[in-house]
């Protein structure tokens, strides 16, 4: 919960920042990369969140330590 707080603040944070370093005339391309770099960001960790609990799945009824049954037996 903290570590959301902080995470949301510096989003909240960064376009104030990005504008505050920029010159006048260079504002809109400056946020237009923020935006993109934010997305591309979201986009990777809700990526990587979504395939790591996929891949710690297993076949229902199989145990911890057993191999997949092999082609032909029954």
């Amino acid at each position: 919960m903290i570590i959301s707080a902080g995470a949301g603040t510096a989003q909240a944070a960064m376009p104030a920042l990005v504008m505050d370093s920029v010159p006048v005339t260079e504002t809109a391309p400056a946020d237009g990369v923020d935006a993109l770099v934010r997305s591309i960001g979201t986009s990777t960790a809700s990526g990587g969140h979504g395939g790591h609990p996929g891949g710690m799945t297993k076949e229902p009824g199989a145990r911890r330590g057993s191999s997949p049954p092999r082609a032909g037996s029954a």
